[in-house]
């Protein structure tokens, strides 16, 4: 992704292009950071003079997971310096990522959403189950719970306790994976092509396929809108994921920019960084333009 949007963003004039990795969390040895020519990459300050850094720039665009705490805290640290920020503010990425308080948010104003509770708070015998991360990206923490048994060796596996408050209780639904990709910005929300997605047999995020047949694609699409109604905050890139089957639920808010940017941009008649940063920046854009084809992307 970052390859991708940085490609992008390269190609408008007036603009100029770095690369920064700040990072002040704790995080595990083996995290994948991205290899890139180290000619790219600036300094990062000292704490003292970080927000002196921050208003250096014109705009700050962030690609981080909602992992540990990561996308929240690098966005306040960006609020908080006053740098302009190209993406969603603090507070709604802290109410989205949270898929726990999300699901609550959506029950509450009749967005269909699967019922969703805290691990060992479940209604029992109510397998087929997922179990996955409260606050994730991609397949973290992800599992497929069939029997009582397959719940007694996960928990074996994970630890003794009973009841953890990061992890979440969903049932299992039929259906097309699917996903609906958003530019928001203060005038306006328009809807990208929705796309469906791809795993592989261990149920890990691969990619996808852009863009979904039409009758599919307008359920999803008219699903993203009312899903992200009333939630104040999100700007930019927004990727939601959804369920479609014989009845439709949307599952979660991706308050950043997701993998399917890098299909959107192959079929695009448009540059779609630049897209984002006018209607973040509450522009007015021109109808967007796609390629007539299909385009089916991977995640390594």
């Amino acid at each position: 992704m970052l390859q991708a949007i940085t490609e992008d963003f390269q190609q408008l004039a007036n603009w100029d292009v770095h690369h920064e990795f700040r990072c002040d969390f704790h995080l595990p040895s083996d995290f994948p950071w991205p290899s890139l020519d180290s000619s790219s990459l600036g300094s990062v300050p000292s704490k003292g003079s970080f927000s002196q850094w921050i208003r250096s720039f014109d705009a700050i665009f962030l690609i981080a997971p909602e992992t540990a705490g990561i996308l929240y805290q690098l966005a306040k640290a960006v609020h908080d310096a006053g740098g302009k920020l190209i993406g969603s503010s603090p507070d709604s990425i802290r109410k989205t990522a949270d898929k726990k308080l999300l699901a609550d948010y959506w029950l509450e104003r009749g967005v269909p959403t699967p019922p969703t509770w805290i691990w060992g708070s479940e209604p029992a015998n109510l397998f087929p189950v997922i179990y996955k991360e409260r606050a994730s990206c991609g397949s973290d923490g992800f599992h497929i719970v069939s029997s009582q048994q397959d719940y007694l060796t996960i928990l074996q596996k994970e630890s003794s306790a009973q009841i953890k408050p990061d992890r979440i209780v969903q049932p299992y639904l039929e259906g097309i994976h699917a996903s609906v990709s958003l530019l928001i910005g203060p005038k306006e929300t328009i809807p990208l092509l929705a796309g469906e997605q791809l795993f592989t047999k261990d149920h890990q995020y691969s990619g996808g396929n852009i863009p979904l047949n039409p009758p599919l694609s307008q359920r999803a699409i008219a699903l993203a809108l009312a899903a992200v109604t009333g939630i104040t905050g999100l700007q930019g890139f927004v990727g939601l994921d959804m369920i479609l089957g014989k009845t439709d639920y949307v599952l979660e808010i991706n308050p950043r920019l997701t993998s399917s940017y890098l299909g959107l941009r192959q079929i695009a008649k448009f540059n779609l960084a630049e897209a984002i940063l006018e209607v973040a920046s509450g522009e007015q854009i021109p109808s967007l333009l796609w390629q007539e084809e299909d385009i089916t992307f991977q995640v390594l």
